[in-house]
């Protein structure tokens, strides 16, 4: 199963590149590199904490049985980012990420201070508000030396935007451990003043999209013949990482914002049946959320 998985994958993205579908094969990669860099802010986290990790999986599958694994010795370092690598596994269903702790690396997490597991809970969310914010910047710095190759006058709405951008990623990068509690705090309550907003005005539910039509979109933008193409496939991921930030960023469980509500609330000393009940809801309404967001991407892209 896992040969004939592999070679489905090969052949697969050979199909892509000798098709001329290269944009789709790097929509598809940077689809699971946003959802991958996600988790990798968790896991830079948990490193930072003394949190062991049992196993970081890209891609959709049982913890322990993937595809194959990549184990290595080697430090990491990119940018901030500076950790030991722990066990990568790969799953053949590219849908997703995730990273496990240890039995041992689970229980440690339970006993850290409160600031620094709101770090780990908050660390991808942050990430995916950096990955943004830097795809933001590179768009822009894109549209500056696109207009200085065809000799046009540089337009101060793009200088301004690229200053800003770029100066807004580093204080995300150089405040990280501050912020990481901090950006999904109040990416939090951004996200729950949109979602009143989109249910109690009229029609507003119409520009809600879920990830049935991100693909779809994607794959449109990705076998489009318009020459601004690949300019729009990172735009749509600049949206997809800022939009997963926000996402997770909401306090209901099973949610990173729900995991630090939880956190915070077991520190305030709220009563252990009143924290249960808060999961509940919590996750009743995350799976109500989400059966309503996919049932608008069906009959939005495919029924309307």
């Amino acid at each position: 199963m896992k040969i004939l998985a592999s070679v489905l994958l090969l052949f697969g993205s050979i199909y892509l590149v000798a098709s001329g579908q290269i944009l789709m094969l790097v929509f598809i990669l940077s689809l699971v590199a946003v959802m991958a860099a996600h988790e990798a802010g968790h896991a830079y986290f948990m490193r930072k904490h003394g949190v062991e990790i049992k196993e970081f999986g890209i891609g959709i599958g049982p913890v322990g049985k993937p595809l194959f694994y990549i184990t290595s010795t080697r430090r990491i370092r990119l940018l901030f980012l500076k950790m030991d690598l722990p066990p990568i596994a790969f799953h053949p269903l590219l849908l997703g990420a995730y990273v496990v702790p240890t039995e041992s690396g689970e229980k440690h997490l339970e006993n850290l201070p409160l600031k620094s597991r709101m770090q780990i809970f908050g660390g991808g969310v942050h990430i995916n508000l950096i990955l943004a914010v830097a795809i933001y910047s590179l768009l822009h710095a894109w549209m500056a030396a696109l207009v200085m190759y065809q000799g046009m006058v540089f337009p101060m709405e793009i200088a301004r935007n690229l200053v800003i951008s770029t100066a807004l990623a580093g204080i995300l990068i150089k405040w990280r451990y501050a912020l990481s509690v901090w950006s999904p705090a109040v990416m939090g309550i951004f996200m729950i003043g949109l979602l009143w907003m989109l249910f109690s005005t009229a029609g507003a539910t119409d520009s809600l999209v879920g990830p049935i039509g991100i693909v779809t979109m994607g794959a449109n933008t990705a076998t489009s013949t318009n020459p601004g193409a690949v300019m729009e496939m990172f735009t749509l991921i600049f949206a997809i990482s800022l939009s997963l930030g926000l996402f997770n960023s909401l306090p209901i469980p099973p949610l990173d914002g729900g995991h630090m509500a939880t956190a915070l609330m077991k520190r305030l000393g709220v009563p252990a049946r009143v924290i249960s009940a808060y999961r509940v809801a919590g996750l009743a309404l995350f799976v109500t959320f989400v059966v309503f967001v996919l049932g608008n991407d069906v009959y939005k892209f495919f029924m309307k």
